[in-house]
C-alpha cells in the first residue's frame, strides 16, 4: 500500500480561531482538525477562484438570456404576422373547381388542432362535381 505524501506548513493562529477550529470539526464529521482545516482552506479557495472568475459566469449567463431573448423575438415577430393576416383576411366566394391538394388541407387540420374548442368538430370536404361530402 502506497504512503500518501503530505507537506507539513507552520500555522500559527488565534486562540478564537483555535476555539472555533475544536467546535466545529467534529459537527462537520470530519475525522481530525487537519481534515476541517483542509477542507476550510479548499472552500475558501474556491470561494477566491470564483470571486476572480466572476467576469466569466456572468458572460456565460447573459449567453444563455441573449439566446433566449432571440428565440422570444423571433416568436413576437412571427405572432405579429399571423395577427396581421387575420386582421387582413377576406371572405371569398368564388370558388376554383380544382380540388384543394391534400397537404394543404393537412396542413389547415393541423394548424387547428391546437386550438381551445368546447366540443369535438366534423370536418366536411366536397368532393367531386357531384357535391358529395366526404366527412373527417
Amino acid at each position: 500500500m502506497s504512503k500518501e505524501t503530505r507537506e507539513r506548513i507552520a500555522f500559527r493562529m488565534q486562540p478564537e480561531t483555535r476555539r472555533r477550529i475544536e467546535q466545529w470539526y467534529a459537527a462537520d464529521n470530519c475525522q481530525s482538525k487537519n481534515e476541517f482545516i483542509e477542507k476550510a482552506v479548499n472552500f475558501y479557495v474556491d470561494h477566491l477562484e470564483i470571486q476572480d472568475n466572476q467576469t466569466l459566469l456572468p458572460m456565460a449567463i447573459q449567453s444563455a438570456i441573449d439566446g433566449r431573448l432571440s428565440r422570444m423575438e423571433d416568436y413576437i415577430c412571427m405572432e405579429n404576422n399571423f395577427l396581421s393576416l387575420i386582421k387582413t383576411r377576406r371572405s371569398v366566394r368564388a370558388y376554383k373547381s380544382e380540388p384543394v391538394p391534400s397537404k394543404a388541407l393537412d396542413a389547415v387540420l393541423e394548424a387547428g388542432q391546437p386550438a381551445a374548442r368546447k366540443q369535438n368538430y366534423i370536418v366536411r370536404t366536397i368532393c367531386g362535381k357531384e357535391g358529395k361530402y366526404a366527412d373527417q
